[in-house]
């Protein structure tokens, strides 16, 4: 249920906030509920952009096209934004498909040896179960970058990351 949060600013005037909801089901799991290529392997326990050992070693495989995805319930004609924290170790690009249907090169926001949170927003294709994904988009083969926190969210930019475990966390 829709929830609105009351907060002030530095001046005192008071703010509405719509309630934040992460989509992704374990955000930062990625051996669990994300499916995979065959090829891709994930190594976990590995360091992450805030000083722990939370993040994941992707390495893409052999094949183009080869990706990690998480399916979702999502609405049609609605904005999301997906973001997650990239660091490419041998990464030249990468895809984020929102919902099927929009997708962007991301070329421009990865440093390799560097932590920088990837964005794309896109509007869902129709309403149902849709896959989200990460996806390699050039020929360049077995590629990897480390990844951490994932975020799917109903807005038109990426707010602060909200760790999800079992279910959906607001």
């Amino acid at each position: 249920e829709p929830r609105i949060d009351f907060s002030n600013d530095a001046k005192g005037a008071l703010l509405l906030e719509p309630q934040r909801t992460n989509n992704f089901v374990q955000s930062n799991q990625f051996d669990t509920t994300w499916g995979k290529s065959a090829q891709i392997t994930l190594t976990s326990g590995q360091p992450d952009p805030f000083g722990g050992n939370d993040a994941f070693l992707v390495n893409l495989g052999a094949s183009v096209g080869n990706s990690i995805a998480q399916s979702v319930s999502l609405s049609s004609g609605v904005q999301y934004t997906m973001s997650a924290y990239i660091k490419g170790v041998d990464l030249t690009s990468l895809r984020m498909i929102v919902a099927g249907n929009s997708s962007a090169l991301v070329t421009s926001q990865i440093v390799n040896g560097t932590w920088v949170r990837v964005v794309v927003t896109g509007v869902a294709a129709s309403t149902g179960v849709l896959t989200n994904q990460i996806v390699r988009s050039n020929n360049a083969l077995s590629e990897s970058f480390y990844i951490y926190g994932a975020q799917l969210e109903q807005s038109s930019y990426p707010t602060s990351y909200i760790p999800t475990q079992g279910a959906i966390s607001t």
